[in-house]
């Protein structure tokens, strides 16, 4: 009876394991890894046509990078990484990703927006190296100046400056951007305007919050305030830059259910976050996608007031938030995604006003 028992358990265990296996080469995966938000583990390749793939190193490397493979497929993988971080996220605040932090409130923060204030994580720039990376925004700017376009680089605050009475205390006390601060430092004394949010968006109160709470970006509040912030910036040089300040606002509650920073945590698709769609009481431009060269630029053309100036965005991510606003200040408002001003589209666009939003952790790490 016991034998039988045994073997009962037996066959249990290995079918329970065999269909496992099965099913993890059988479902359907996608090469992108949408809970982790990152590439899967591909399949290490050894053929009898490539002489040159069966060399000692590979025949070693070769367990190894097929655990990874199927490791990265086996099924029910994602749903039992959702469970096991949704319990460490709820009960113990734990986060369960090394490049996710947990902060006050179970705020989320990227790692890196962390580590570039910590002086034991990012040393200063030495000379030589403050000096190629200002170069980088520099040579473009003295172009700039030289066809008399109005230049304005705008930084975008971290959400662990913005929202840093949300860092754990034994972070917040010794955070400090220092390479972003030796940057600024220099492209000031250069005469470039530099327009930093910090100020105007830090703080971040649960009352009026600027920031997601499990997302790096901002919120359309922060995004409006920005907004409000750039445009007061450059009416001093164009008076008619009145649209935003002066607009009727629209609010409807909403839940933010694409937070990269939960995703990240592989609990995105069951974190939702209550947050606030704003929108101006205004008709909003259709956007024009088009090509320059190897870029991709999306263009609003507002031709309703003449008396406001073109201009172009060159942006990152955050940018976008700021074209539903942005769009209604300008007679032409050309976006294009790059970390560096592209003087040739400028040339070819010719706007009045070049608008350079950068995140402060782009000073950091640049590209």
């Amino acid at each position: 009876m016991k034998s039988a028992f045994d073997n009962a358990i037996n066959l249990i265990f290995i079918g329970t394991l065999s269909a496992v296996g099965v099913a993890s080469f059988l479902m359907p995966q996608n090469a992108i890894n949408e809970f982790e938000s990152r590439q899967r583990a591909p399949l290490p390749r050894l053929s009898l046509d490539d002489p040159q793939s069966l060399n000692m190193r590979n025949l070693k490397a070769f367990p190894f990078e097929f655990e990874y493979f199927f490791n990265d497929r086996i099924a029910l993988r994602e749903r039992t990484i959702m469970l096991r971080n949704l319990l460490k996220l709820k009960l113990w605040n734990v986060s369960g990703a090394k490049n996710v932090v947990i902060g006050e409130r179970q705020y989320l923060f990227f790692e890196d927006d962390i580590n570039q204030g910590l002086p034991d994580k990012v040393v200063a720039y030495t000379q030589p190296q403050l000096k190629e990376v200002t170069e980088k925004f520099l040579a473009p700017y003295r172009e700039l100046k030289r066809r008399g376009t109005k230049y304005l680089l705008v930084v975008v605050p971290g959400k662990s400056a913005a929202c840093s009475t949300f860092l754990k205390a034994d972070l917040a006390q010794n955070w400090n951007r220092v390479r972003m601060n030796q940057v600024l430092k220099v492209l000031s004394a250069e005469g470039m305007p530099v327009l930093d949010l910090t100020e105007h968006l830090a703080g971040n109160g649960s009352e009026n919050p600027n920031y997601f709470k499990r997302d790096t970006h901002w919120n359309w509040h922060g995004a409006l305030v920005a907004s409000k912030t750039i445009e007061e910036r450059l009416s001093k040089e164009f008076p008619a830059m009145n649209v935003i300040r002066s607009a009727k606002i629209q609010e409807t509650p909403v839940l933010h259910k694409t937070a990269d920073l939960a995703r990240m945590l592989a609990v995105g698709s069951i974190i939702t976050e209550r947050s606030r769609d704003i929108r101006l009481q205004l008709e909003d431009k259709k956007p024009i996608m088009e090509k320059s060269g190897n870029h991709s630029i999306v263009k609003f053309a507002n031709r309703s007031n003449p008396a406001l100036p073109e201009a172009i965005l060159f942006c990152d991510s955050f940018g976008q938030y700021l074209l539903r606003y942005l769009q209604h200040s300008f007679s032409d408002l050309t976006s294009c995604e790059e970390p560096y001003v592209n003087c040739e589209i400028v040339e070819k666009l010719k706007p009045k006003v070049v608008i350079h939003e950068v995140a402060d952790r782009f000073f950091a790490y640049p590209k």
